[in-house]
């Protein structure tokens, strides 16, 4: 039996051997089915009552830097939205259901089309070409009752 230092040592050294043979492990496995049914879509901004939107569209941007360029161009109103939060499909498609509708960037939309075509939402492929006059193409989407 060692000094108590020697334990120590030791016992950090086994508990980095066993937190290197779980990283291993989780890189030779496939991906979580909870990952591929309710996969990340992007970022929307709020202040912790009111959310950025375009119109009453709520806007999910596919990156935070991309967002956060939004939110700079919005002027005062993006100022205020100092939370940034994922939104993934289940969330988005729960609003939806309850009426809400959505304004996705090409990165957003992209993610979004297959799980919604999956469940049965009729998306269409979008022309992302032309940015329009605000310098961003949005789709908005929202499910007509």
């Amino acid at each position: 039996m060692g000094s108590r230092r020697t334990q120590k040592r030791a016992k950090r050294e086994a508990h980095r051997q066993t937190q290197r043979a779980r990283r291993r492990t989780s890189a030779q496995q496939p991906p979580r089915a909870g990952s591929q049914s309710n996969p990340l879509i992007g970022y929307l901004a709020h202040d912790g009552f009111d959310v950025l939107c375009d119109g009453d569209g709520c806007i999910i941007a596919g990156s935070r830097d991309k967002l956060q360029e939004i939110l700079r161009r919005s002027g005062p109103a993006g100022t205020r939205m100092d939370t940034i939060q994922a939104a993934r499909f289940s969330e988005i498609l729960a609003g939806m259901r309850l009426g809400g509708a959505y304004c996705l960037d090409e990165e957003a939309y992209g993610r979004f089309l297959a799980p919604g075509r999956r469940v049965g939402l009729a998306l269409t492929d979008e022309d992302f070409s032309d940015p329009g006059p605000l310098g961003i193409h949005l789709v908005r989407l929202q499910l007509i009752r």
